[in-house]
Order: C-alpha cells, then structure tokens, then sequence
C-alpha cells in the first residue's frame, strides 16, 4: 500500500468534510419536508356546499348572484384572489377578495344573467335535483372553476375546481364549449 502524501491526505480530508457536511444538509433539509410542503400548498375543494342563488342581493337589473363555495383544507389560511370560469365568460366573480382559515368554506359571488338559470329552482328554494335539460345526459365532468390562492408564504397556486348546483346549471346554460367535447 502507498502511503499518501500531504496533498492527497488534505484532498481526502476535503472530501469526508464535504461529504459529512452534504449527509448533515441532507438530513436537516428532509427533516423540514412537512414543514416546507404545508407552507407551500394549498388543499381547496369543492362540493363542500352546492352553489345557491342568493335571494337578497339583485346586482343588476337581468343579473342573479349565486355563490361558489370551496373549502380550504390546508393547515393554514389562504386569501382567493381570482376566480374565473373560462368556458362561460358571461358569468363573472365580484373581485371581492376572500380570506378563509383552516377548515373554513368560502363563498365568493358570482354575477349570472338571469337567463343562465332557466330550469333552475328559484331563488332560496335549494339546489338543483336534477341538471339543466340542455346538459348532454353522457356528461359527467362538472364546469371547470379556476381560481387562483394565496398562501401564508405568499405563494399563488392555480386551482381548478367544478360548479355544482345554481353554478353548474348556469355553466352548461349560457357556457362555450370546452373543446372536450
């Protein structure tokens, strides 16, 4: 065996220094994982409530307010800053921003001509049973809802929900076709 010189034992030594110090930050940044994960994310759904039309708020004269509920199932809180239905432009968020804790459901407005809601039940009178007659009966996808969150850390995240009840009637009412279909 050749016994090292002083180069070559401070070019070792190098390397195990490096290497311990790279398992050491390994380690402590796979510890922090969780934490990382949870300030980073946001978990919305939806379905939590069915959307409704709101009997006391008329915004325009032809116009209805329905709502869009979604839920944050993060573990921390979120603010919604956008809300848009791509395949049904017609039907438009008021921009009010929504701030909702861990475990809170949300219910930004969204401003829909009263024409939109043919076949719907009136206004206070519940959700849809049944969908609109104009949806194809082989459709099972509910409308696409983008919205867009804030978190803690603020970070945006896009999101893509579905429209049920007042919502979804609307949607497949007065909506475009998603290029799906």
């Amino acid at each position: 065996m050749k016994k090292l010189d002083s180069k070559q034992t401070r070019l070792v030594a190098l390397i195990v220094v490096v290497a311990v110090g790279g398992t050491i930050a390994g380690w402590r940044y796979n510890a922090s994982a969780p934490a990382r994960a949870a300030d980073d994310s946001a978990v919305v759904r939806t379905g939590a409530d069915a959307s409704v039309v709101v009997p006391s708020r008329t915004p325009v004269p032809g116009y209805a307010t329905v709502t869009m509920p979604f839920r944050n199932d993060s573990p921390y809180p979120i603010t919604l800053t956008s809300l848009t239905m791509p395949f049904a432009s017609s039907l438009t968020w008021d921009a009010q921003p929504l701030t909702l804790k861990p475990g809170e459901t949300g219910y930004p407005l969204v401003e829909v001509p009263t024409s939109c809601l043919a076949g719907f039940p009136a206004a206070g009178s519940g959700p849809a049973r049944t969908p609109p007659p104009t949806r194809p009966s082989s459709d099972s996808v509910l409308p696409a809802v983008y919205l867009k969150v804030t978190t803690v850390d603020g970070k945006e995240h896009g999101i893509t929900l579905g429209a049920n009840g007042a919502l979804e009637a609307a949607t497949f009412n007065c909506g475009e076709n998603n290029g799906d279909e």
